[in-house]
């Protein structure tokens, strides 16, 4: 994955307070500009965005382009407006709390390709990893404001469950990829053990391994023997 740093200029008016941000989870926008380009809305942001002086962490673009605006340690001026009294008092914590991800979309039905969904699973699956989140801190603009945002996944709920359900999967796979490099790295232990070499006992290195016991070649070299790499034959060589 590979984040373009387009940092926004630091200031209110281009939605970059410098508030300090610890991330407990992450809003998923649409950018409501059809066929715009990444940079375009990074640059609505930066220009003052007519005067909303908002602004966003990332913006994912129709090739998959991932654009970032905020740090990810600064609050983004993305989801604090409520649209409906029942959301006003989540809406006033909304950027203290949350990362914002803004997606381009071909048309106003609001559906992002394949491009920008792929960039936009693999971006949530790292900021979840990176700061111990999980699908339940995913949310739709719409979940924290009641905004239709982003409008394809609104108005189709099913499809923002299985983007949902795709992110737990991701997570798992990774979970369990660690759990068994652990273990793989677990079954390995050295110990001492006590080796005959031309009729002399030696103390050496055993390796255990998966139910096997391994002497490095070295360890030869305790017995007055040579070890080398012979650059000819291409193998180890032993030798007095």
């Amino acid at each position: 994955m590979q984040i373009i740093d387009k940092l926004l200029t630091a200031g209110s008016v281009h939605g970059r307070t410098g508030k300090k941000l610890v991330p407990q989870g992450i809003v998923v926008h649409y950018v409501g500009n059809p066929n715009s380009t990444a940079e375009a809305n990074r640059n609505y942001f930066e220009n003052g965005s007519s005067g909303n002086y908002v602004s966003a962490h990332y913006v994912i673009g129709l090739k998959g382009e991932i654009v970032q605006c905020i740090p990810d340690n600064e609050v983004a001026q993305h989801a604090g407006k409520a649209y409906g009294a029942q959301w006003t008092v989540q809406a006033l914590k909304n950027n203290s709390e949350f990362l914002g991800i803004e997606n381009c979309h071909q048309d106003s039905a609001g559906k992002f390709n394949e491009k920008t969904y792929a960039s936009l699973v693999e971006l949530v699956v790292y900021l979840c990893e990176k700061f111990k989140l999980d699908s339940k801190k995913i949310y739709r603009h719409y979940d924290v404001t009641g905004k239709r945002c982003p409008l394809y996944y609104v108005k189709n709920q099913g499809e923002w469950q299985a983007f949902l359900d795709l992110i737990d999967a991701k997570l798992q796979e990774k979970n369990n990829q660690e759990e068994e490099n652990g273990k793989e790295e677990d079954s390995e232990m050295v110990t001492k053990t006590n080796i005959k070499i031309d009729g002399k006992i030696y103390e050496v290195n055993r390796i255990l391994k998966d139910d096997k016991n391994y002497i490095e070649l070295r360890e030869f070299e305790k017995a007055g023997y040579k070890v080398s790499y012979d650059n000819v034959s291409k193998i180890p060589a032993i030798s007095k």
